[in-house]
């Protein structure tokens, strides 16, 4: 019983620090929540989906966090997976390279940014570690056309 109620107590605490990562107007207040979920694996649903909104934050920092906290919800970031394939198109290389590893760990779930992560991959614009990640992101999602 005193574990559940722990287990309540932090996921209410994360989906919290997550609405914060929205909420905010002060850009520090949103960069600090969203670092302080990146390492953090099995959010709530409703974090996940703030995440994914995050995604398209003014602040580079704020992105590459809420990409990072995604990395780590594997699978359970599924439902973001047309937020992160926008997010491909980020300017900022960081960014682009944590939305590949994030895709790379919803698995076979992100069979729909395949096409994306495929360009990223063939692109020889592309930042090296962009590509490295985007080909890992094709073996770890596979289906038909993944490379070998």
């Amino acid at each position: 019983m005193a574990r559940r109620r722990a287990d309540l107590a932090r996921r209410t605490t994360d989906l919290e620090l997550a609405r914060q990562v929205l909420a905010s107007t002060d850009v520090t207040v949103r960069r600090a929540a969203a670092k302080s979920l990146e390492t953090r694996a099995d959010l709530p649903e409703n974090a996940v989906r703030v995440l994914g909104l995050a995604l398209s934050d003014a602040d580079r920092w704020v992105r590459e966090s809420a990409a990072k906290a995604l990395r780590e919800q594997g699978p359970a970031a599924g439902s973001e997976v047309g937020r992160l394939v926008d997010a491909l198109k980020d300017e900022d290389p960081y960014v682009r390279w944590r939305v590949a590893e994030a895709l790379g760990r919803v698995g076979p779930g992100a069979v729909a940014a395949r096409d994306a992560l495929t360009r990223h991959a063939d692109d020889p614009d592309e930042v090296e570690v962009v590509r490295a990640a985007s080909l890992r992101a094709l073996e770890r999602i596979g289906g038909a056309g993944a490379p070998k």
